[in-house]
């Protein structure tokens, strides 16, 4: 190599050469190198040299040489043409395919393609071929492996009968269904043995008519024919069915708008009232729809019935309830979850801005409780301890102490649910009250329940309860709840 350029021109020689090979081959024989690997490669051979004047070997620059042995190897198994039925035809190789030939079957040659050997036609090194050819009353050229060809041939052939057959016209059914009808349609292009044809009358929903269906697949036709067996019964069905949907349409008229009835009831009644797909079709379907629709029909009415009768009862034991707790007047309300040791005093009704105090503090307000007064504005519930007497304050704007509650609340003296709070010669008391719970449902108390709930005798672990001004401890626990608005 005198210079450069040649050795450029001899590596690229070789590279395309290497690729030209693997792809004869099926296989990566002859390693290519990537441009990262070349690259790195050639910046070992240049030695450092920066200009092409500096460069000392030149040959050093070239890429290794292809293996003789191997390409000969190569070009023996994989070869430029190969005898296919005593014809000498060119083999073309393509990367990722397998390798192609092309041959026609016309005229004299057009049945040949019977002799291509049953496990294809392979190369010397064991690779088989692709054929692509024309073939002798198929308009389209074939191309598929050599193993398949006959096969696939055969296939093409025979459905070109098919196509060309002029299927015969059935007739409708009128007494019965007519049974399956098989017929010729030609004859196998390489056995020559019957190919069957089968057929049978079927229903046209769309035209409402009856046509000629034929199919080379006798699974199919029978599934044909089963279905129309059955529309043919159906249609025998109509004059008793007439009846029937004489019914149907009644009651789709009477209740269609009914809501009150399952939108899958109403949307069958629809669709059987239409002759839509989804309703009833048969005599059977349709007088057990009509029984199903009408027991539906009365079961709704009697649930009416036993609403309205639970509704009056219900509004006459809120009026009774009502009427009883006129003689009460709470000054506060109190809520008692399940369990625990906590309970809450309701903060919002008599307090402008819910700022309520409790003494002593065990915890966070509540916003997510029942409420009362039929608001769910006043929802607010400040914590204070069972069995632990409390006082709960309510305070202005300003600081300035409103008003106040002492609370005692032994943990066995009320059970789950909101009461209200008041006051008698007898001391304090509790009774329950009509409230929402927390889902928003109504809950009224039994008459039975309607009493006042009271502490048998005064506990000893009690805060002070003078009427002492606010402690430092009740202003600062004031602050810092409500400073910052």
């Amino acid at each position: 190599m005198e210079n450069l350029n040649e050795v450029f021109a001899a590596n690229r020689a070789l590279l395309a050469r290497a690729r030209e090979l693997n792809t004869r081959a099926g296989e990566s024989i002859f390693p290519v190198p990537s441009r990262d690997a070349l690259t790195k490669g050639f910046a070992v051979a240049l030695g450092g040299a920066r200009r092409v004047a500096e460069i000392r070997n030149l040959p050093a620059l070239l890429l290794p040489a292809l293996d003789e042995r191997t390409v000969e190897k190569v070009l023996r198994e994989q070869p430029d043409t190969i005898n296919v039925l005593g014809r000498e035809v060119t083999v073309e190789y393509r990367s990722g395919y397998n390798p192609i030939v092309r041959i026609d079957f016309r005229g004299d040659e057009e049945r040949d393609w019977l002799k291509i050997p049953d496990d294809g036609i392979h190369l010397p090194g064991g690779r088989e071929v692709s054929m692509y050819s024309s073939l002798e009353g198929y308009g389209y050229y074939f191309e598929t492996i050599s193993s398949q060809f006959k096969t696939k041939v055969r296939e093409c052939l025979n459905q070109g009968l098919w196509d060309k057959w002029q299927k015969p016209e059935l007739p409708a059914p009128t007494d019965f269904a007519p049974p399956i009808v098989e017929a010729e349609y030609g004859r196998c292009v390489v056995t020559d043995v019957s190919l069957a044809a089968f057929g049978a009358t079927d229903y046209d929903s769309y035209d409402g008519s009856w046509e000629s269906h034929w199919s080379r697949d006798r699974a199919e036709i029978e599934r044909v024919h089963a279905q129309a067996c059955a529309k043919f019964v159906e249609v025998k069905e109509k004059v008793a069915r007439d009846a029937l949907k004489k019914r149907v349409d009644e009651l789709y008229s009477a209740h269609n708008n009914n809501r009150e009835l399952p939108d899958t009831l109403r949307s069958r009644m629809h669709n059987t009232y239409y002759s839509y797909p989804g309703g009833a079709t048969t005599v059977d379907e349709m007088g057990m729809f009509v029984t199903e629709i009408e027991a539906a029909v009365a079961a709704i009415e009697g649930q009416k019935a036993e609403v309205e009768l639970v509704k009056r009862e219900s509004e006459a034991r809120r009026e009774a309830v009502k009427t009883a707790l006129n003689d009460y007047h709470p000054e506060a309300h109190v809520w008692v979850p399940k369990g625990g040791e906590v309970a809450y005093i309701l903060a919002g009704k008599t307090s402008k801005m819910g700022n309520f105090v409790v003494q002593p503090n065990v915890g966070d307000t509540n916003y997510d409780g029942p409420y009362c007064f039929g608001d769910a504005k006043y929802r607010t519930w400040v914590p204070f301890r069972l069995g632990v007497r409390s006082k709960a304050q309510d305070f202005s704007g300003q600081g300035n102490l409103q008003s106040e509650v002492s609370l005692f609340v032994p943990k066995d003296l009320l059970s789950a649910g909101v009461y209200g709070v008041d006051e008698d010669e007898e001391g304090q008391f509790f009774f329950p009250v009509i409230h929402h719970n927390a889902n928003g449902v109504e809950v009224v108390p039994e008459i039975t329940a309607i009493r006042k709930m009271r502490v048998t005798k005064e506990p000893k672990n009690s805060a002070p309860t003078s009427n002492e001004r606010p402690t430092t401890d009740a202003f600062e626990a004031l602050r810092k709840r409500w400073g910052s608005r």
